[in-house]
Parts: structure tokens; C-alpha cells; sequence
């Protein structure tokens, strides 16, 4: 058997059977991608706090789960402008 030292596994945003296995049971570090726009993250936030309260309800154990913010696709209009302050 291969072992790997990352996997990563690509959820669709929304509350969801998967995405809750993809968010809350699988992970031991959630990537948040998000935009230069304040909906953006307070959607990531929005996912990560369901995350953590459905992750705190298994009936397993599982770590603290860790999340990483990651800033993604600055276009040229206002998110380029807010990037760039």
C-alpha cells in the first residue's frame, strides 16, 4: 500500500452530505479559499464554523482541526485594487 503525505480533496461550497464528510470528518487541515470580497470570507468563515461544530458533534474522536486561509484569484477590478492596500 502507497502512503501519502497530503491528499488533497476539492469540496463544492453549500452544506451538503459530502461536503460535510470533505469538511468535518476527513480533513485534518481545511484549506479556505477565498476572494478580495467580504462575502467571500464571510462564506469561508460561515463553512468553517459548520466544519468545527459538526466535527465537535462525531461520535469518533478527531484532532483540533486546522485551517488555512488562502487568498485566491485578485482580478483586475476591485479586487486588484483592495489587494493591492
Amino acid at each position: 500500500m502507497r502512503r501519502y503525505d497530503v491528499v488533497l480533496i476539492d469540496s463544492r461550497a453549500g452544506v451538503t452530505d459530502i461536503g460535510g464528510i470533505c469538511t468535518a470528518q476527513m480533513p485534518d487541515v481545511i484549506l479556505l479559499f477565498f476572494t478580495a470580497s467580504q462575502q467571500s470570507v464571510d462564506d469561508g468563515l460561515q463553512v468553517l464554523d459548520q466544519a468545527i461544530s459538526t466535527r465537535n458533534r462525531l461520535v469518533f474522536d478527531r484532532p483540533r482541526l486546522l485551517a488555512v486561509p488562502v487568498p485566491s484569484r485578485f482580478d483586475q477590478g476591485v479586487e486588484y485594487i483592495r489587494s493591492e492596500r
